[in-house]
Order: structure tokens, then C-alpha cells, then sequence
């Protein structure tokens, strides 16, 4: 069985791979209170290794890759695994060598969470693609048919958005993010809900119709990432939701041996 670890802002998730599927997926908060030393965080990566160690304590692992975007706990996870599953852990590098060519100005300075979206859109089909991830950020970007990556948006997240409108107007609340009903909420929560979630959906579509634009095309469109949840059920028939699909690109990375 293969693992593939994906490190973000606020999920750190281990995906289990059998025959080039998933079979079960791991999720677990990023630990916010980092240290400056990688042995200092070791701590704070062990105990989610030992949980996950725990509930598959039964299954042999080959290989494991991870992405991150917290430099901090790339070495100490790669370490902690080793420690404690007995395999060593490959951590994606910047610009790695992988089926998908990055044409932009600096190729090293693109997430490895971004590349590995990228080169799993390709499961799905022989593109060309619009990758719409939804985590902490919003990214927006387009992959042709010959498996070359043109660039990417960038926006705040929903819950980045939602924090900092709480934070800086005294008379609103933190409410449970849920779609509402209709767009013109009648109370505070509702209303909250709609702007947040009616205005992704709205900044979703502007993206896919610019991009769209701009290229030429029409792109089979890709969403993904942990806050896509929130508004998978209203999307365009036409955009397929892919929950997972950092983890499909790992694990093509991991099994080609970051080339191709």
C-alpha cells in the first residue's frame, strides 16, 4: 500500500492508495503553534502518526510522498514517519519533474499542492482543465491538453474571508458555515452564509468565465480542496467534484518517481 501526505495551513490529510485508488483518507487539523527548530516539532507531528498508526495498525506501506506548504513540519514528518511506520518518506521539492511543465516566471514558486492538482487532473481525462482548488486559498488555474500549466489565481479563502469580516465588525458574529436557502438572508447567520458562500460560488464563476476567455477553450472544470464542501451541491452541473484530487496527483508523482 502507498501513502501520500498532504500538509496545508489547516489540514494535514494521508491518503491510502491500493492499485491506484484510494481506500481510505485521513484527516487530521495542522497544529498552529509551530516552533522554530524541526526537532522543537516533532511533537506536534508525532501524536497524529501515532493515531494513524493505531487505526491501520494492520497495513504495510511502500512508499510515501508528501506535499506541504509549512516548511516547518516537512522535516519532521518525514522523520516522524520513518520513526514510527518504518518507510521513508520523499517530500515533493520545488519544480519537481513531474508529466506536467510549469510555463511561468518562476517555476520554483509554485505550491507543491498546485503541482500535484495539476498532474491528478489528468485521471479525469486528457484535459485541457480549470483546477479550482478551495482551501485556505482560493486557486484558480488551467492546464492544456498537452499537459503544460499556464498559471494560477489566488484569493483569500472562505474562512480567511469569514474571520476577518468578524473580526472587524463589531455587531457580527461567527456563525456555522452552511449554504442557505435563498441569497437575501432574513437574520444575521443567513445573511453571513449568503455573502460568504453565494460570493464564492459568484467569484467560482467569474473565474471559470475569464479563464475560459482567456484561453480560448472550454476546459473540463475541476473542484476540489476542504472548503469546496460547503458549496458542492449548488454548483454548475458542469463542474465535477473531485474531493481527493491532490492525493491522485501524489500518488502519480510517487509511483513514476517524479518523472516522466
Amino acid at each position: 500500500m502507498y501513502l501520500t501526505v498532504d500538509i496545508g495551513n489547516s489540514v494535514i490529510s494521508i491518503a491510502l492508495f491500493n492499485a491506484g485508488e484510494i481506500v481510505d483518507v485521513f484527516n487530521r487539523e495542522t497544529p498552529k503553534a509551530l516552533k522554530e527548530t524541526a526537532q522543537a516539532n516533532f511533537d506536534t507531528v508525532r501524536p497524529i502518526i501515532n493515531e494513524f498508526k493505531k487505526q491501520y495498525a494492520h497495513s504495510t506501506f511502500k512508499k510515501v510522498l508528501i506535499s506541504s506548504v509549512v516548511p516547518k513540519l516537512n522535516y519532521p514528518m518525514s522523520f516522524v514517519i520513518k520513526e514510527i511506520l518504518g518507510v521513508d518518506a520523499e517530500i515533493v521539492l520545488p519544480n519537481p519533474k513531474t508529466s506536467v511543465r510549469l510555463d511561468v516566471d518562476v517555476p520554483e514558486s509554485v505550491g507543491s499542492d498546485i503541482v500535484a492538482c495539476a498532474v491528478g487532473a489528468y485521471k479525469f481525462g486528457k484535459g485541457p482543465f480549470i483546477v479550482i482548488d478551495l482551501g485556505t486559498a482560493n486557486k484558480y488555474f488551467y492546464v492544456d491538453d498537452k499537459h503544460v500549466f499556464h498559471g494560477v489565481a489566488i484569493s483569500p479563502g472562505v474562512e480567511v474571508s469569514f474571520k476577518g469580516l468578524v473580526k472587524n465588525a463589531a455587531q457580527l458574529f461567527n456563525v456555522r458555515l452552511t449554504l442557505p436557502a435563498k441569497v437575501l438572508g432574513k437574520n444575521t447567520p443567513d445573511s453571513l452564509n449568503s455573502g460568504l458562500l453565494y460570493g464564492l460560488l459568484g467569484e467560482m464563476n467569474g473565474f471559470i468565465n475569464l479563464i475560459k476567455k482567456e484561453v480560448g477553450d472550454n476546459p473540463i472544470v475541476l473542484l476540489t480542496g476542504g472548503n469546496a464542501r460547503y458549496i458542492k451541491g449548488a454548483v454548475d452541473e458542469s463542474v465535477n467534484y473531485v474531493p481527493h484530487l491532490v492525493h491522485y496527483g501524489l500518488y502519480d508523482m510517487l509511483v513514476n518517481g517524479n518523472e516522466k
